[in-house]
């Protein structure tokens, strides 16, 4: 106080020697001005300017007193900063020694020293000791008020009212110092009197304080809050601790209080000083207080791990909680060394990472779980030993807190795994029906439904899925009354019923699909089949009502379970459809009874093909015959460019009929050729351009066949060899028409080499020459397979008989030539091979049985069946058994080959599936039985159909291969076998 005195008395200096500077300066800056004046009026500049003197200058005068200004308001600001510092330090300190004396006097008035304890009197003396000590300090501190108020008061400064009414007189100060000095003088003469009856009872209470002290510290260490957790010197949360920390921090300060005071009462009664034993309490209140600074450290974490205890089960997240107790881990983590040497420390890490480990484990998992009220049953009674869930009265800590035992973790584990598999469930019925409410269609241009194969597998997969879900143990456990059984049951019935539905809109849309491509373009069917045609048009109808009832904007497959009534329309519509395929099935029916090669071409090409007349024919004419690719102006045209005239006119009625009259007609063709090529033309290049090169090879093997006989039987081969030489010198030279004398050549070099190989026999009954295919022009046709009835039937049946009878003979087998326009071709080169499996097809043949060729692949097994079905003049027809083989077509092909008499080859046979094979196993036994037995008709997809004698069916396998199945056991004596283990290269 006093420096600051003598601070404002300096700045107040201060201030007045500016302002006396500043009057100085205004003094001296009016005589200079004056001085100027009067010169410049009396014409007397030369008293501040001479010309002869440069050193002389125009007097300047210098205005300081903005300088002056600025430093005298400077000075201002910082008087009234200090005047209002000094007030704020005059105020203070005189309201607190005035409060403090008042209260001291207070206390000294307030005890009656005759009616007074002992505790109090000895009180009083040590407030008495104290005051007196405090007394001289107070007239000190007074003495410092006096001089800073004078200071202030005599201080020029406007005062505004507010501050003077608080101004606090330091003369009232100075008389409440000096009336507690008066009581304290008062009391202590009243007291001195009673010092000796006071020393004595001031020794008992010093030993009741000696005891309270022991108690205190006895209680600290039992009660010392120092582990987290349960039991005396624990606490469960930091509140606790702070509480019992307070409540002994207060006892010892109470104790210290009462020590001290009984010491300075002592002093005071004897001059003497007596020991209180305050060091233990001193101790204990310094460690109090450092372990109210840990707990105050750990408040953070351990109110965070509270807050999770205290939490709602139902409001429990294990994602919140994981990242609450990680973060109350790292501020443990970061905590200072002097916190972390305590032991509730290492507890709460302890019960942090216990924390972590239940959440992240059992208690999370529990949490995430979706149970059944079947498994929150078991739950209670495992881990409560209730019967009740009541998972919303339950907090998270009742969880946390839980002492799992082993047993109670493996039921625990297995109420888990059971939860585990019912959400599974649950989450894939949510899936599965999410998917189909949002599966769309895949509509086509014409609202067609495309995609059928992807919709199918998607709803077989749901469907098994859903059965296996159903067979599953653990799904027998579960309540029927469940959410997850429920919705199950209600998944699996809409999956199905969805799959029946689709089937029988797959159904309708193929079927409509199939007749619209009919009756819709093609005038001429709806007008030879009015009833097929009208339940057509009655079924399109019901069909376009479905579709607009489920293929709308957006179609969602699912929306065809919103339709009650589709199931009958589409049913209604597949009758429909049903009953015109029933009518036009007949109908094409009707039409390959009249033409049978009708057989050999599809139910959509038929269609067209009657309904656009001859020229829909032409198109499939190939698909009809051997070679024939069209017919104009009285030829005939095969794929590889030859012609050949037509013998006789073409029927143009209608198309059943042009197509008749044409096959009678190639087949009248290809005989009168073969007659007009027989007389072989020694200018063999005229002969070649004269004629088709089926004429002229069926021709040249006539020739040799009678030749070699003669020849045989003669003794001599040279006159056949010597004719072979030359006509492969006279063709190798020629050089018109190149793939004629190609086929011609590979044939006269098969002629020859087989000639030099029979050079030894000696008859034409040798078994060599036999086992050659030979071709003969002759009317001796009692021997042929196929009798002579047909044989007749054949060449001297209908208006115009056949101009020449051929007949082919291999191996003791003779068979009618068939006369099938085969076009140019490429022949095969012969070999021991192919000529042994033409003997065994032949013989098979004969034998009313079918040929079995069987080697791996590239052996040319099929190519030797075309190749003998080509020199026998025989339409050969190849079916190949792979992936796209039609099962549904093989009764219809089978009844063309009944009925036409060509030959089939099924080529891989055993490459079918076991179903497949047996299927037509079972057919195929039907034709070789009926064939074995001469029988006119056989029974073919419940069908009787008639069986011409020229039908032959032959079967190639790959044994030995993957995936193939042997020949049925059925079929094994109805064929004959003949091994072509690898191909013949040394031709």
């Amino acid at each position: 106080l006093d420096a600051w005195a003598r601070c404002l008395e300096g700045a107040g200096a201060s201030r007045r020697d500016a302002d006396a500077d500043l009057g100085f300066e205004e003094e001296r800056r009016r005589g200079a001005s004056d001085d100027v004046l009067r010169a410049v009026v009396t014409r007397q500049p030369d008293r501040f300017y001479s010309s002869t003197d440069p050193d002389n200058g125009l007097a300047v005068v210098i205005d300081a007193r903005k300088a002056h200004t600025a430093v005298k308001h400077r000075l201002d600001a910082r008087l009234v900063d200090l005047r209002a510092e000094a007030r704020e330090r005059y105020a203070t300190h005189a309201s607190g020694l005035l409060k403090l004396a008042k209260a001291s006097r207070d206390k000294l008035e307030r005890v009656d020293e005759r009616r007074c304890s002992c505790r109090e009197a000895l009180a009083q003396l040590a407030l008495h000791a104290s005051l007196q000590d405090s007394i001289p300090k107070w007239r000190e501190t007074v003495q410092g008020l006096l001089r800073l108020e004078w200071c202030l008061k005599t201080q020029e400064e406007d005062q505004h009212d507010d501050e003077l009414d608080l101004w606090l007189e330091a003369s009232l100060v100075e008389g409440a110092v000096d009336a507690c000095a008066q009581v304290l003088e008062t009391r202590k003469g009243r007291l001195d009197g009673e010092k000796a009856a006071l020393r004595a009872e001031a020794d008992a209470e010093l030993v009741k304080a000696r005891m309270a002290s022991a108690a205190i510290s006895e209680s600290w260490r039992a009660l010392k809050p120092e582990r987290l957790g349960e039991g005396e010197n624990a606490c469960a949360t930091t509140a606790q601790a702070q509480e019992r920390l307070q409540q002994f921090t207060e006892r010892v300060q109470r104790a210290l209080d009462d020590a001290r005071d009984f010491a300075r009462a002592l002093v005071a009664l004897d001059g003497s000083a007596q020991d209180a034993s305050t060091g233990e309490l001193e101790a204990i209140d310094v460690e109090a207080r450092a372990l109210g600074e840990v707990w105050e450290a750990l408040a953070g974490p351990i109110a965070s791990i509270g807050t999770l205890d205290r939490t709602r089960w139902v409001d429990f997240e294990p994602s919140s909680a994981k990242e609450t107790l990680r973060k109350a881990g790292e501020s443990l983590r970061t905590c200072s060394s002097k916190v972390r040497q305590y032991a509730c420390h290492a507890d709460a890490c302890k019960l942090v990472q216990e924390r972590e480990r239940s959440v992240g484990g059992w208690v999370g998992s529990l949490r995430s779980a979706e149970l059944t009220p079947q498994l929150e049953r078991k739950l209670a009674k495992v881990l409560f030993n209730s019967p009740r869930w009541d998972a919303r009265s339950r907090n998270c800590g009742d969880f946390l807190r839980l002492k799992v035992t082993p047993s109670m973790r493996k039921e625990l584990d297995q109420v888990l795994a059971a939860a585990r598999r019912d959400a599974s469930m649950a989450q894939y019925l949510e899936d599965v029906d999410r998917h189909w409410s949002e599966r769309l269609f895949d509509v086509a241009p014409g609202r067609l439904i495309r995609g059928w194969d992807s919709l199918f597998e998607e709803l077989d997969e749901h469907s098994q899925a859903l059965l296996a879900m159903k067979e599953a143990p653990h799904f027998k456990e579960i309540d029927s009354s469940s959410e997850v059984y429920r919705r199950r049951e209600v998944l699996s019935n809409d999956v199905d019923e969805l799959r029946r539905r689709l089937d029988l809109w797959s159904d309708a849309q193929r079927r409509w699909v199939h007749l619209d491509a009919i009756f819709g373009s093609n005038v001429d069917i709806g007008d030879r089949l009015p009833q097929a045609k009208n339940a057509f048009s009655d079924g399109s109808r019901t069909f376009d009502r479905c579709r607009d009832d489920c293929l709308t904007e957006s179609p969602r497959v699912r929306a065809l379970l919103e339709v009650a009534a589709l199931p009958e329309s589409l049913e209604a519509v597949s009758r429909l459809f049903g009953d015109a395929q029933r009518w036009l099935g007949e109908f094409l029916e009707s039409m390959r009874s009249e033409f049978p090669r009708f057989y050999f071409v599809g139910d959509d090409d038929l269609l067209g093909m009657l309904g656009g007349g001859i020229e829909g024919a032409r198109p499939h004419l190939t698909k009809m015959f051997a070679a024939l690719r069209d017919v104009s102006d009285g030829r005939m045209f095969s794929a590889d460019g030859e012609d050949v005239p037509l013998t006789g006119t073409l029927d143009e009625s209608s198309c059943v009929a042009w197509l008749s009259t044409l096959e009678r007609a190639m087949r009248c063709s290809v005989a009168q050729s073969l007659k007009d090529a027989l007389m072989i033309d020694s200018d063999l290049e005229k002969w070649l351009a004269q004629h088709p090169t089926q004429a002229l090879c069926s021709s040249i093997q006539c020739d040799w066949a009678s030749r070699m006989d003669k020849a045989l039987d003669g003794g001599s081969l040279e006159g056949p060899s010597k004719v072979l030489v030359e006509r492969l010198a006279a063709l190798s030279s020629a050089t018109s028409s190149p793939l004629k004398r190609a086929q011609l050549i590979v044939e006269l070099a098969q002629q020859r080499d087989c000639t030099q190989s029979l050079h030894d026999a000696k008859s034409s009954q040798d078994h060599r020459w036999l086992r050659q295919l030979r071709l003969y022009c002759t009317d001796e046709t009692t021997d042929v397979v196929e009798g002579t009835s047909f044989l007749e039937q054949l060449i001297k049946g209908n208006k115009t008989p056949l101009a020449v009878t051929c007949v082919a003979r291999v191996a003791g087998a003779s068979l009618t030539y068939g006369y099938e326009y085969q076009g140019i071709g490429r022949r095969l080169i012969r070999t021991q091979l192919t000529d042994r499996c033409f003997a065994t097809l032949a013989s098979s043949l004969k034998w009313r049985l079918g040929g079995n060729p069987v080697g791996p692949a590239g052996t040319g097994k099929t190519e030797s069946v075309r190749a003998l079905g080509a020199l026998c003049g025989r339409h050969v027809v190849v079916f190949n058994c792979d992936e796209a083989f039609d099962l549904g077509a093989t009764g219809r092909l089978l009844r063309g080959l009944c009925r036409t008499g060509a030959w089939g080859c099924f080529d891989e046979f055993n490459r079918l599936d076991e179903g497949a094979l047996s299927a037509v196993a079972q057919q195929l036994r039907f034709i070789q039985e009926g064939l074995l037995s001469k029988a006119s008709a056989v029974e073919i997809s419940g069908r009787a159909t008639p069986l011409v004698p020229t039908t032959a069916v032959f079967v190639t396998m790959n044994p030995g291969y993957a995936g193939r199945s042997p020949l049925p056991e059925t079929l094994k004596r109805l064929f004959r076998t003949v091994a072509m283990a690898k191909p013949d290269s040394r031709a």
